[in-house]
């Protein structure tokens, strides 16, 4: 994915996430509802995959390190939507 690129995703239950990647695997949570993850937090991920978990390696929130974060352990991502800047254009 490329700087400005956006993808959102929806795991159980009820649970949606929307990031934007900022580069080299780093991306800005832009929105998030019914997840541990907050709008502003900081995510690095290597992948994305329909009926896997999400990964993240590092969560940073205000600067702080929090951890790696896991989203759809049981049953993994429902739907996945990658919104390519290219085409925005």
């Amino acid at each position: 994915m490329l700087p400005g690129d956006r993808i959102s995703f929806t795991y159980r239950p009820n649970r949606f996430v929307e990031l934007e990647c900022i580069g080299n695997k780093l991306f800005h949570v832009i929105r998030s509802e019914n997840s541990k993850l907050r709008p502003g937090d900081r995510v690095y991920a290597r992948y994305f995959s329909s009926g896997y978990p999400f990964l993240a390696d590092l969560v940073l929130r205000d600067g702080v390190k929090m951890g790696s974060f896991v989203a759809g352990e049981k049953g993994g991502i429902d739907a996945l939507i990658i919104n390519d800047s290219e085409k925005k254009g």
